[in-house]
């Protein structure tokens, strides 16, 4: 299989509710297993990060959509490269909230405590989304999730 991994940020462009990002989130769980995608996103009241793992042709797809879908503005592309394992494999889409991190974590790969993810290296990019899955699944499995 050719696997590619695509990091991404935008900004919303619209008024994006907390009810709006996980109706977005549901629906990458029941459609990106059936496209072999695979991936986690962070986000704050404004901003995306995220990334995406899969076959070449099932996520050069979804890059398109979201360059099509009105409610993303500014997407920068981070890294787009063929890989040969995942990193988010047990995530059809794996999600944070920043607002429920600690600021310490967003310093640790940005030199900021402040979210500016097109500031980001892909290096950095990377560390940050694979330090916050780690503190999701921790979550998930402190709460039997």
């Amino acid at each position: 299989m050719n696997l590619v991994r695509l990091i991404y940020c935008s900004e919303s462009a619209v008024l994006s509710s907390l009810e709006l990002i996980r109706d977005i989130i549901r629906l990458a769980e029941k459609t990106n297993p059936l496209n072999q995608i695979t991936g986690f996103l962070c986000f704050d009241a404004t901003q995306f990060l995220q990334v995406i793992e899969g076959p070449a042709a099932a996520v050069n797809q979804l890059n398109a959509n979201f360059h099509r879908d009105k409610r993303h503005k500014n997407i920068t592309l981070i890294e787009y490269r063929a890989v040969t394992e995942r990193t988010f494999p047990g995530w059809a889409m794996g999600d944070v909230d920043l607002a429920a991190i600690r600021q310490e974590v967003l310093y640790r790969y940005s030199a900021s405590s402040s979210f500016h993810p097109a500031r980001l290296t892909a290096g950095q990019a990377l560390g940050l989304l694979i330090a916050l899955e780690e503190i999701r699944s921790r979550n998930r499995a402190k709460h039997g999730l």
